[in-house]
């Protein structure tokens, strides 16, 4: 099986949704803990997309990045995904425009490889996953989170061919297994 990163658009690329500190911490308190809340909690958040013209790019890609480590659809998208059962929703808006939804990943798998991932040293003894290398999953899924590193989701060939099949705007980047890929040596 494949795995791969999801990824905006091209022109969407440069956005990145922030629902500020505050609420960023409690979404990810809730919603990547093992206990999830009632998201009646979070009803009409709204997020800032951090560029100025989100308006001429909103329908642009049918899928955003987030500063929390969450999938941000489009309505579009979601009536596509809502049938899966390792994906719920939770709507929100994005500068104020409440087309999208946080895509809440119930899917757990171990693709995190550990021995080959690099990882930084805190002051505190404590290893910290800096950079990450992958490992094929040994169960099958459309997305999924890593079962011990929460803020690592993946999607599969599956999940690729229905975003295909249903023209939806994402683009995603196959994940070669066993390197570890930091943002510099791309």
């Amino acid at each position: 099986m494949n795995i791969y990163k999801i990824k905006p658009q091209a022109a969407s690329e440069n956005i990145v949704v922030d629902f500020g500190a505050e609420l960023n911490s409690k979404l990810w308190d809730v919603f990547l803990g093992d206990e999830r809340s009632e998201t009646e909690n979070f009803l009409n958040i709204n997020g800032s997309s951090q560029v100025d013209n989100f308006n001429n790019l909103i329908d642009c890609s049918d899928f955003l990045s987030c500063v929390v480590p969450f999938p941000i659809f489009s309505k579009r998208a979601v009536d596509v995904l809502r049938e899966l059962d390792c994906l719920s929703f939770l709507n929100v808006g994005v500068d104020g425009v409440y087309k999208f939804s946080i895509g809440l990943v119930n899917a757990k798998a171990k693709f995190v490889d550990e021995e080959k991932s690099k990882y930084k040293i805190l002051t505190n003894g404590d290893r910290m996953l800096s950079v990450v290398a992958y490992r094929e999953p040994l169960e099958s899924f459309f997305i999924a989170r890593d079962e011990k590193y929460y803020s690592n989701f993946v999607v599969s060939d599956d999940f690729v061919e229905r975003c295909k099949k249903n023209n939806l705007k994402i683009r995603f980047e196959k994940i070669e297994y066993g390197h570890p890929k930091s943002f510099f040596n791309r």
